[in-house]
């Protein structure tokens, strides 16, 4: 009897074993999924072996599932995959289960229409600035931030604001992690420099940074508050830099700062 193992302590063993199998596939899953969220172009199985270093059975097994089930899609080509229309349907939902997505929607539409430039809303992500919400300008800049992209707090106005709720113990713990180079090279990386920013941008309410990820591009951002006053999103208004007064740059950060009390107002109001 001492050497053989209980039925239901097998049992209990093989279940759990068997639930650890399904949440690691789950997790190579979603693996996945952000890797070609953070791709311009269409992903090959090849790439998707080599960034997560996934056998490569597992990785066609991963992709035929989330293929099936919508979650990716096979480009026109067929060369690599993109991602597929139920993820639409998911960020429908996140919309429509979110106050502050729901009403941010229309102040920067209207924001937009006043200044006649880009208008983003961007949440703090695991450290990131993630876009969420982008209605277009009349300007000749497109590539700037899509909805979607997760991009360093350093190379943002908005990414700024979003961590500055922190005391400066806390953001040198995590800026290191978290800083890169912009691909202007611009933009701060010396851990000080970019709490010195942080604690500029908070005081006067809004941020600027000229050229720091594009050239020629201004970001404009403004904070955006919960009821207990912490940060919980920031509004960015995106310009052409050349012909740009500083007037202009003025009345665009004072029509940002309006926008964001308003949305402020209306997602305190509404919770």
């Amino acid at each position: 009897m001492s050497g053989r193992v209980p039925r239901q302590r097998a049992v209990g063993r093989n279940v759990g074993q068997a639930k650890a199998t399904r949440v690691r596939s789950l997790g190579r899953g979603l693996d996945v999924l952000e890797l070609v969220l953070d791709r311009r172009e269409p992903i090959t199985v090849n790439e998707i072996i080599r960034e997560l270093h996934l056998p490569r059975s597992s990785v066609y097994d991963l992709v035929t599932l989330l293929v099936q089930r919508g979650y990716l899609a096979a480009d026109a080509d067929a060369s690599g995959y993109t991602l597929g229309r139920q993820l639409y349907r998911l960020g429908l939902g996140h919309e429509r289960h979110s106050l502050l997505l729901r009403e941010a929607r229309p102040v920067i539409a209207a924001l937009r229409d006043e200044v006649g430039e880009i208008v983003q809303l961007s949440v703090l992500d695991h450290d990131a600035n993630l876009v969420v919400l982008r209605e277009e300008g009349h300007s000749r800049i497109n590539i700037v931030f899509p909805v979607g992209m997760r991009t360093p707090i350093n190379w943002s106005a908005s990414g700024c604001l979003l961590i500055s709720d922190l005391t400066d113990a806390e953001l040198r713990l995590r800026l290191p992690a978290t800083i890169r180079t912009s691909p202007t090279g611009r933009a701060p990386t010396e851990v000080n420099e970019v709490i010195r920013d942080i604690r500029r941008f908070r005081v006067q309410g809004h941020a600027v940074k000229r050229s720091q990820v594009h050239d020629h591009v201004v970001m404009i951002a403004a904070p955006v508050f919960d009821g207990a006053g912490r940060c919980v999103a920031a509004m960015t208004i995106v310009a052409y830099e050349v012909g740009l007064s500083e007037r202009r740059i003025q009345a665009l950060a004072a029509a940002v700062k309006r926008s964001a009390h308003e949305l402020t107002r209306r997602f305190g109001a509404g919770r």
